[in-house]
């Protein structure tokens, strides 16, 4: 088993054929393809010849955290938080949202969601507040409490025009806490007893029910 990275370099996806060894990391894009208003990602290569059986397998690798997909990422020397241990969650209608992802802020526009839409062969779609929102309340319904912009990926499919035939099963993908909503601590509550009792009786005056 084999826990070191295979990365064998990088690779502007603004130009498959401009490859850059894999130090320094290129965080900022593409030097040579990117510009003032575009920036080019780039890709890992790696050395797929040596993967070995038990990467695909599992057999005999962690369940979960960088060591067990350590072959197929860039070099991290950072200890891991148990990646990949997270459940799918099912919300019904073969809807299920996954809670692990991370969003990387970038200060100009990102090629990589032009590469994933037409990798992919999706669509965007344009949602309004209104729609997320809704699906905000959904996933709440759920006892997932999400930011709001995070609830977008739902909305998007719930505004679908009737009678589009989606193969499933659709996953969401959700990753900021609702703790980041702007008016988060706004509205102040009184402390409460934590008896069961006590809180179910606050949750319900508010209107919050299982």
């Amino acid at each position: 088993m084999t826990t070191i990275s295979l990365a064998t370099g990088q690779r502007s996806l603004g130009d498959p054929d401009i490859s850059s060894p894999l130090w320094p990391p290129l965080t900022h894009g593409c030097p040579r393809t990117g510009s003032d208003t575009m920036s080019y990602p780039l890709e890992i290569d790696y050395d797929y010849t040596r993967v070995t059986s038990d990467f695909v397998t599992g057999q005999g690798r962690p369940r979960c955290g960088l060591d067990r997909w350590a072959p197929l990422l860039p070099p991290l020397p950072a200890p891991g938080l148990g990646e990949g241990g997270t459940p799918l969650i099912a919300i019904g209608d073969g809807v299920y949202v996954d809670t692990e992802a991370y969003g990387i802020a970038c200060p100009v526009n990102n090629y990589r969601g032009v590469r994933a839409i037409t990798g992919s062969e999706g669509r965007a779609l344009t949602v309004d507040d209104a729609a997320m929102h809704r699906a905000q309340a959904e996933l709440a319904g759920q006892g997932l409490w999400v930011e709001l912009s995070f609830a977008a990926g739902l909305a998007g499919l719930r505004t679908l025009p009737d009678g589009e035939t989606i193969e499933g099963p659709v996953v969401c993908v959700t990753t900021s806490s609702g703790f980041k909503d702007a008016r988060v601590g706004d509205r102040h509550l009184a402390p409460v007893d934590p008896s069961w009792e006590n809180v179910r009786t606050r949750l319900r005056a508010e209107d919050i029910r299982s």
